[in-house]
């Protein structure tokens, strides 16, 4: 399949909104992915290298988020981005520095020419947070002047690349008020009242064994 706005451009069948990565062709990208409004997230960064296993050594793009999304940080202010298994820390220094347009610099690279194992999947992972008053919707997650580095200096580079988080607002869960009205196809809880009395224990001489917590039961 292939997107009509753009004929040379592959869809995915199974879900549209994950982007198609070409088998034969390398590509840094960002699986499609969601968040809560007012939570967090974690986003991952996925490189494919078909027929170049352990090659590329380093890689980096400047990350532009959505307006009330920002990488989240530590509490030495410090954003939280972490390497995946297909490297360490060892091999791989990893930075991403805010930058005075509001997007993220990041940098992965190795002093020692160290590349990454395997050939497809997640390279690094980045903590997302979302403001509150974030609403609903999709947008869009850029990533720009992307540069992939070989062990042998040679580079791939990409302009542009985009993917897209969906972001679910706290007014898309059912509401508690029982005088909004239900939508149609929305589930929600009934509460039917029921009248009578506690059941009454056998009666016979008080003991703290059957009478115990009865004088606590509500009455309907």
């Amino acid at each position: 399949p292939v997107n009509p706005d753009d004929p040379d451009e592959p869809v995915n069948p199974d879900d549209p909104d994950v982007p198609v990565v070409p088998s034969d062709s390398v590509a840094l990208y960002v699986p499609s992915f969601s968040i809560e409004s007012g939570s967090e997230a974690t986003m991952s960064v996925e490189l494919n290298t078909p027929g170049e296993s352990d090659t590329f050594t380093a890689f980096q793009y400047h990350l532009y988020l959505p307006e009330g999304i920002s990488v989240a940080t530590d509490e030495d202010g410090f954003t939280l981005v972490e390497l995946s298994s297909r490297t360490s820390s060892r091999k791989h220094s990893l930075s991403c520095v805010l930058q005075p347009d509001g997007s993220y610099m990041v940098l992965c690279y190795s002093t020692n020419l160290s590349t990454f194992s395997g050939d497809n999947g997640s390279v690094m992972t980045i903590t997302l947070k979302s403001e509150p008053s974030v609403s609903s919707g999709d947008y869009s997650v850029v990533l720009k002047d992307v540069v992939l580095t070989r062990a042998d200096k040679s580079e791939v580079k990409f302009e542009q690349l985009t993917s897209t988080v969906k972001v679910i607002s706290g007014s898309d869960e059912p509401s508690d008020d029982p005088d909004e009205p239900v939508v149609p196809g929305e589930s929600v809880e009934l509460l039917v009242p029921s009248y009578g009395y506690a059941t009454i224990p056998p009666c016979q001489e008080y003991t703290q064994e059957v009478c115990s917590g009865f004088f606590e039961l509500p009455l309907f």
